[in-house]
């Protein structure tokens, strides 16, 4: 009995005739609510009946009287040994285990797992954030907050956009040294981030840490929490330097030739791609 009570784990013994053999403090300390009535003889049944008037509303969760007694005694008869993750009081969450002896009785295991189960959380989020980004074609994927500033990028962000991690981290997309995009595309951009709206390729141009300018495309999805609250953006890179560049240099070649026909004196022609002529100029 004294190496139970001095146990950090809730500890309860049951009867065959589920009534409280004896608990130690760490279980009383679970249901303070009805710690006074935690004494030996009183049944599971009546315990619970106590709790259900007087428990948080997030342990009720709404369930009525019977239903919340049902299904703890469901737990209890359904094996010689049931674990459970419930919620409970002040956003904490409980490990309940339940073991069934040979002879009837039940011994009950209670421990606080809330660490546990917000690392399960954010392991799932992390999971979902990966997968949405299999679907998308990317150099490296960024995170940024609430406030629009980068929070996380991985490893392979710093390969191409020659800038370590620290450097960026904390700064917005326009914060970035030489950045400069289509004054409509950006204005897009802006409306869609200001709705909270996922946003397709936004393309702009900056300096890279080795001070080269460079092209980067990025697509990105809004992060909303389980109440719905907006969390931030988070989304995949590409650099697209070298299809940037060359249609730059298409555009330019394409306006020296126009100004060279201009300049000339002959007259010129151009036909489609099935050599029909499509225009003729000159004198």
């Amino acid at each position: 009995e004294q190496s139970i009570e001095s146990m950090n784990v809730g500890v309860a013994l049951w009867d065959a005739d589920d009534e409280l053999i004896g608990c130690n403090a760490a279980y009383r300390a679970f249901y303070p609510e009805i710690a006074e009535h935690l004494v030996p003889g009183r049944t599971y049944r009546e315990l619970m009946t106590h709790y259900h008037a007087v428990a948080p509303p997030e342990v009720v969760d709404g369930r009525s009287l019977a239903d919340f007694v049902s299904s703890g005694e469901r737990r209890r008869r359904s094996g010689s040994e049931v674990s459970e993750v419930v919620r409970h009081h002040h956003g904490r969450w409980l490990l309940m285990t339940d073991c069934r002896t040979a002879n009837g009785s039940i011994v009950c295991f209670r421990s606080d797992v809330t660490e546990q189960k917000v690392i399960e959380h954010e392991l799932t989020k992390r999971r979902k954030l990966i997968d949405d980004l299999a679907d998308l074609t990317y150099d490296w994927f960024w995170r940024q907050d609430a406030d629009g500033r980068f929070v996380e990028f991985s490893l392979a962000m710093s390969h191409h956009v020659k800038w370590p991690q620290e450097a960026l981290i904390g700064k917005r997309r326009e914060d970035i040294a030489g950045f400069e995009a289509d004054p409509n595309h950006y204005a897009e951009y802006r409306t869609r981030i200001t709705q909270r709206q996922p946003f397709n390729w936004f393309t702009y141009r900056a300096n890279r840490g080795d001070g080269e300018t460079m092209w980067i495309a990025v697509t990105g999805k809004p992060i909303f929490d389980e109440k719905g609250e907006f969390q931030g953006y988070y989304g995949a890179g590409r650099d697209v330097t070298e299809r940037e560049n060359m249609v730059v240099a298409l555009r330019r070649s394409e306006e020296r030739f126009r100004a060279l026909t201009m300049l000339a004196s002959e007259w010129y022609w151009e036909t489609d791609p099935e050599m029909r002529v499509t225009s003729v100029r000159g004198d």
